[in-house]
């Protein structure tokens, strides 16, 4: 069995973070970069994690690379710490230094865990025809109908809400997202200065993690996830998100494990600064959005990437990840972030435009992958002031998730703000409770994913709304299966009372009834067998209690 401090897969070497002085990291780069005899070439740097004991120090861990009595000096490593509430530090030197840091780590008590970086896969498959003129998946998921109600940018106490978006590239002036990206209120852009002391010059849109700086890169995948989140709606240009109003804050270029680590102590940073000031600084982060990972890897060798997630959660925040696009059941041959073990994560599958798993494949898994949503052929925004209308895969599954979290706290229901409120991270949970228990139940993904079922935004809004006065249609009655054997009925109310479900054929007469009662504002189902043998023609289907009825018509072919 490995031991869990150990990472042995090889990573790709990244350079250190721009904020560091030139001057400071030439010199270390002399440090560490000693030229080969053979080669004349330098060592390349590499980088891994640690994380420490509380009864240890950092000068007692500097004290131990100094006197490693390892065959390869560790005394010109450098360290810093990224996440001072977990004692959390990166540390940089030569491969063979990081390498020879593992077997220092397995026999050092003062050192919990060691994490060797490795690169990330960004989850979309390449836009494809044929197009689509239109967002099919948003009345899909039930957004038009909460939307009525409610279409995001505050709570009901006034916060603005914020979804932080860890991605490879944004276009910070895309005219369907620039009024929807957050600004720093302490940073003055552009003026070369740390404005709020936070270790980050000009971090006005959020952070460059390579660089350290607000220099985003354009890239037509960072720029479709956060269209999908939040484009502007109602607007006139373009298209529409999950929310028509938020705050969208920008983490780019993350390419390693260690760079999604660093990304989250700064959004966790950004919601405790929210919270401190009583919201004059900082940003109120309800939700993270990471559309990547590494595949074939288990969280267990990831022990302070997935401790991340339970830190962000105590906040208030719950993580979306997307998990891989190839056709794997990650339970089993692992995937990160999948395989994190976290209450606060809620991994998403795809799902195509008929509410079955992608044909060209996707992760599953009933232990590790919670739900699925839409992710082929989806339209949403893309670089140079453009939209793509086939974003497909995991990754743009994910941010309908991420942006349902987002949209589920602005509904005008006090009561629900003053739980999350009076405990952030138990009112986190409240919010996935409802999502987990809406989704919508789909035979394909039953064996395939935890919850069973597909996103969907209005059955959740359903169940947080059933504690306060939010009362729009009474019940809600669809059909599906048309062209099968089997009609699946899909009901809800916001009562325990029995109701009557009712089936007319083309001629008006009632051809099958029941006495069917549903729980408050939970989704059920009822499936009749018989359909086969209806003739082709315009049925109805009716669900009425003493009050009023609803009503869903339906074709047999």
């Amino acid at each position: 069995m490995l031991n869990q401090k150990k990472i042995t897969k090889q990573v790709s070497h990244r350079f250190l973070p721009m904020r560091i002085p030139l001057i400071a990291t030439a010199l270390f780069f002399l440090a560490v970069c000693r030229l080969d005899a053979s080669s004349g070439m330098p060592d390349a740097v590499s980088h891994a994690l640690i994380q420490l004991s509380e009864d240890c120090t950092e000068r007692e861990l500097r004290a131990s690379l100094q006197n490693a009595g390892l065959q390869v000096s560790l005394s010109t490593i450098q360290i810093r710490e990224i996440v001072p509430s977990l004692r959390i530090y990166k540390l940089t030197g030569t491969d063979a230094q990081i390498d020879a840091l593992e077997q220092h780590s397995a026999s050092y008590s003062c050192i919990l865990y060691y994490e060797k970086e490795q690169l990330i896969e960004w989850r979309d498959t390449e836009p494809n025809d044929p197009r689509f003129s239109d967002q099919f998946q948003l009345a899909r998921i039930g957004l038009t109908r909460v939307w009525d109600q409610t279409t995001g940018g505050t709570t009901v106490d006034g916060k603005r809400i914020c979804v932080a978006v860890i991605e490879s590239g944004i276009e910070i002036d895309h005219p369907d997202l620039a009024d929807n990206l957050w600004t720093n209120r302490g940073e003055v852009p552009g003026d070369g200065i740390d404005n709020d002391g936070n270790g980050y010059v000009d971090d006005f849109y959020g952070l460059n993690v390579r660089t350290g700086d607000d220099q985003h890169p354009v890239d037509f995948h960072g720029v479709g996830v956060s269209g999908i989140i939040g484009a502007v709606g109602d607007n006139g240009e373009g298209v529409s998100g999950v929310n028509w109003d938020v705050e969208l804050m920008m983490l780019t270029r993350a390419r390693t494990s260690i760079d999604i680590v660093e990304a989250y102590q700064y959004i966790l940073e950004q919601r405790q600064l929210y919270d401190s000031t009583d919201g004059a600084e900082g940003a109120y982060v309800v939700a993270t959005n990471f559309s990547a990972g590494i595949s074939d890897v288990f969280g267990t060798d990831f022990p302070i990437w997935c401790g991340m997630y339970d830190l962000l959660g105590d906040a208030g925040i719950l993580s979306i990840g997307a998990t891989t696009n190839d056709e794997d059941n990650v339970d089993e041959t692992g995937d990160m972030p999948s395989t994190c073990d976290s209450e606060y994560l809620i991994i998403v599958s795809n799902s195509d435009e008929l509410d079955r798993p992608d044909p060209t494949g996707s992760g599953f898994g009933i232990e590790n992958v919670d739900m699925v949503a839409p992710g082929l052929n989806i339209l949403t925004t893309t670089r140079d002031a453009g939209y793509q209308e086939a974003f497909s895969g995991t990754s743009a599954a994910a941010p309908h998730v991420a942006g349902a979290v987002a949209l589920l706290h602005s509904i005008p229901c006090e009561e629900l703000i003053d739980d999350v409120n009076a405990d952030p991270a138990a009112g986190a949970l409240r919010i996935k409770a409802a999502m987990y228990d809406g989704v919508l139940q789909l035979d394909d993904f039953t064996d395939r994913v935890a919850t069973g079922g597909r996103l969907d935004v209005h059955a959740a809004f359903l169940r947080l709304g059933a504690a306060c006065d939010i009362v729009e249609q009474q019940l809600l009655l669809t059909v599906h299966g048309t062209t099968s054997d089997q009609i699946r009925i899909l009901y809800s109310t916001l009562t325990d009372d029995d109701h009557d479900l009712t089936i007319w054929d083309p001629q008006g007469r009632a051809i099958h009834q029941e006495r069917v009662r549903a729980s408050v504002a939970l989704l059920s189902e009822v499936r009749i067998d018989q359909a086969g043998s209806w003739p082709a023609g315009a049925y109805t289907a009716t669900l009425s209690n003493d009050v009023e009825t609803v009503t869903a018509r339906f074709g047999r072919l």
